[in-house]
């Protein structure tokens, strides 16, 4: 490098000299690297840390009313030197909730009270009422509860949360009805804001235009909905012969094997009853670590196939790409082939580092939106808006999901 800027000073030594600039850095990062939370070169400094999050979910979901509603335990881990006075409740759904602040348009048959939450304990602390300031209350989708027992720094406690809602129909969104039969369900539970190093709480609420902003947990999801119907999900699935007959656990079980392109559930599998396993009981479970959020959807006529590619030549790990569609999307059966390359290219060409999950399912749906191991992709008019989109939406499992990027403050480093 020193050699190169020699000889372009010999040939044009009218052009100033290169000197390197100080990058401007705002006084909330100039504080974390006093702090020693963060350093300079990107590292993370002595002192880093981050809270996080485990959620153990038994959700249900009935296509006939759209109610879906749910329980959960969250195990909260405060890894901050701090004492935290406050809890904030990210309560997405409440986009749909009349009368909260947003930026894109809702339809009428869309609009509703927003999540009702059944019962709410943080330890021993019970909670009734969940608009009565100063303790509880509500600001668009952001849930603030004034503790009566501070959160001490590195403790854990456990949180539990039942609600409901019912799931948008008419407004193409990020989440809600695809056709009949079909439902891509997204920010469907209660979570705990992320409290950082920068700027403490996050209290950004959802708008229905910026993304999002999650700490890393565990998840164990429970999914209960019709026996007719097939769920995609985060994760992997724990004991897909629960609910798979024989037939698709063999086309599952080449698909992990192979980088050909294998028909999962195809054409006829359906009407003649070889999709589900004869004791299917309609509950289907998921396991996920270490990621940022949580999403999955739902079929009682969607196709899929899928392959797998080795995407670390060390240890031999593959990962699963799928594509689930409806079959009268043409352009949506090139998208499992879209999926293989796109996870090839970037484990070992751009940004050449092994892709992070071992699965990665594209789902036929209304928007252009990426979850870990989910993407919600629309249909497309040509080959290649269908490539571009694809690939767009997987290279996020990178950024945001694998960096965990601040996307609602900060989209523009990863789109």
């Amino acid at each position: 490098m020193i050699r190169n800027l020699l000889i372009l000073t010999l040939l044009f030594p009218w052009v100033p000299s290169l000197t390197a600039q100080t990058l401007f850095t705002n006084a909330t990062q100039k504080k974390a690297y006093q702090n020693q939370t963060r350093s300079p070169d990107g590292s993370p400094g002595k002192k880093y840390w981050q809270n996080r999050g485990n959620y153990l979910i038994h959700v249900s979901f009935d296509p006939v009313t759209h109610l879906l509603s749910g329980r959960e335990t969250i195990t909260y881990f405060n890894e901050s030197p701090d004492t935290l006075r406050q809890l904030i409740i990210r309560l997405y759904p409440d986009h749909y909730k009349k009368g909260v602040a947003r930026l894109d348009r809702i339809k009428d048959q869309d609009l509703s009270e927003g999540v009702v939450i059944d019962s709410f304990e943080l330890g021993n602390e019970v909670i009734t009422q969940f608009d009565n300031p100063p303790k509880v209350h509500r600001i668009n989708t952001n849930l603030y509860i004034r503790l009566q027992e501070e959160i001490l720094p590195h403790s854990r406690h456990t949180i539990s949360i039942q609600w409901h809602y019912p799931v948008n129909t008419g407004s193409p969104q990020r989440t809600g009805m695809v056709d009949t039969g079909s439902y891509f369900i997204a920010y469907f539970f209660p979570r705990v804001a992320v409290y950082d190093d920068l700027d403490g709480w996050d209290t950004w609420s959802y708008n229905g235009i910026q993304e999002f902003y999650n700490d890393f947990g565990d998840f164990h999801v429970f999914i209960t909905v019709p026996k007719n119907y097939v769920v995609w999900a985060t994760g992997d699935q724990v004991d897909p012969q629960v609910n798979f007959s024989s037939a698709i656990l063999g086309r599952l079980k080449k698909a992990w094997h192979t980088s050909q392109i294998t028909p999962v559930i195809w054409k006829g599998d359906y009407q003649e009853g070889k999709v589900f396993a004869p004791a299917n009981t309609g509950v289907w479970e998921f396991k996920a670590n270490q990621v940022t959020d949580f999403a999955f959807a739902i079929s009682d006529h969607y196709l899929s196939e899928a392959s797998s590619i080795v995407v670390d030549s060390l240890s031999g790990r593959r990962t699963l790409a799928t594509a689930a569609f409806n079959p009268i999307h043409e352009d949506y059966y090139d998208v499992a082939r879209q999926a293989h390359e796109s996870v090839y290219l970037m484990s070992f060409f751009y940004p050449k580092y092994p892709f992070p999950f071992d699965k990665i399912t594209i789902f036929d749906g209304t928007d252009q939106m990426e979850y870990p191991m989910m993407v919600n992709d629309n249909p497309t008019r040509s080959l290649k808006e269908a490539v571009q989109l694809t690939s767009h939406e997987i290279f996020h499992s990178y950024f945001p999901f694998y960096m965990g990027i601040n996307e609602t403050a900060h989209a523009w480093m990863d789109e």
